[in-house]
């Protein structure tokens, strides 16, 4: 087995294409590699590093690869974060807490984005605010319904929730009433 250690840009790394990395942004980012197409690259301890979803991934590395990642998340703006959401520092790993998320389930994709854009402050954008590590960035994303014009409201069609991540009241009250426009329940989420 082993551990996987991801390059990302959102710190929950199993939500790395909310706001991806680019595969042409890491293929320059390896320029200098050795590279096997179409999404691998060989760090020169012999660490690959996988590019999937947005995302860069390495199986159990070593800590010069976790160097190595740390020297590649700079340039790209991005986090080194463990499996278990731990962020790799270059003193080490440490705990970065995230905004209180909300879960609005279940959305039917059908239902999805078209109830939300009718009400008041939606709108569907492809760029999303991302939490990076030189601060709040506006990325590059798939297409996402935003309230308030920075609120994201994430659809996922895998468990047909939606996700938002905020503590702000107004938000919260924005996804309680949309959720019962859709006929769904809203409810913290755990993680």
């Amino acid at each position: 087995m082993g551990y996987d250690i991801f390059i990302t840009r959102d710190l929950e790394w199993y939500h790395a294409a909310r706001c991806p990395i680019g595969l042409a942004e890491w293929r320059a980012a390896v320029a200098g590699l050795r590279w096997y197409p179409p999404d691998c690259a060989e760090l020169p301890d012999g660490t690959a590093l996988w590019y999937h979803a947005g995302a860069v991934s390495a199986k159990h590395p070593s800590d010069a690869a976790i160097a190595a990642m740390l020297s590649l998340a700079a340039e790209l703006d991005a986090w080194v974060v463990g499996e278990e959401l731990e962020v790799y520092t270059p003193d080490g790993p440490v705990e970065v807490p995230l905004a209180p998320g909300h879960r609005l389930a279940p959305v039917r994709a059908a239902d999805w984005p078209a109830v939300a854009l009718r009400r008041p402050g939606f709108t569907l954008s492809e760029r999303v605010p991302a939490r990076l590590p030189s601060g709040v960035r506006w990325v590059a994303c798939p297409p996402v319904v935003l309230w308030s014009a920075s609120v994201p409201f994430h659809h996922d069609p895998g468990d047909g929730s939606v996700e938002l991540r905020t503590d702000d009241p107004a938000a919260v009250r924005a996804a309680a009433e949309l959720a019962a426009d859709l006929g769904a329940s809203l409810a913290p989420d755990g993680g």
